[in-house]
């Protein structure tokens, strides 16, 4: 039976409240990993704004953080976008969301993920490494050591938001 126009706004609007959720807990992840990352990532940089006079310096440094912080949001993105579809895909396989080894370098698609969110392989690569040292990943699911459990409540929601046929 077709759903009512009122249904199918209902739907809509759930659908979008529920990705800004996701989209809220990927910001907070990656004001927490550009934190831990900054430093390291930005060494090179940082090093060439030392020779710069100190209010250049903190003005330069400020805008590079904040470029940072971008960049390692698109790849928190990116990154949990992807694994929310490889775990959904896994799912419509076998119908169940089980406890999952975390995804090998080999198992990630990091180039896809560059791709799509415009952001270094190399970033990807350490926020991705940097997420699996969390308790959670927000909106996926909970890390236990070298495992994920995924949160299947969660997972169907996104599933549901889109088409998952291969036409």
């Amino acid at each position: 039976m077709a759903r009512s126009i009122d249904e199918q706004f209902v739907e809509k609007q759930d659908g979008r409240h529920f990705m800004q959720q996701v989209r809220e807990q990927q910001a907070v992840l990656a004001q927490d990993v550009s934190r831990k990352l900054f430093t390291k990532y930005c060494s090179t940089e940082l090093e060439v704004l030392k020779a710069q006079p100190k209010e250049e310096r903190l003005f330069r440094k400020e805008l590079l953080k904040q470029e940072f912080q971008g960049d390692v949001y698109n790849a928190v993105m990116g990154y949990s976008d992807w694994f929310a579809a490889d775990l959904i895909v896994k799912y419509e396989n076998t119908n169940t969301f089980e406890p999952r080894i975390l995804p090998s370098d080999k198992e990630i698609s990091y180039s896809r993920i560059q791709e799509e969110y415009g952001v270094s392989l190399g970033l990807v690569y350490l926020v991705s490494r940097e997420m699996h040292k969390q308790g959670s990943i927000p909106m996926i699911g909970t890390v236990q050591g070298a495992y994920i459990l995924p949160d299947e409540e969660i997972l169907l929601k996104w599933r549901d938001l889109f088409d998952w046929s291969d036409d």
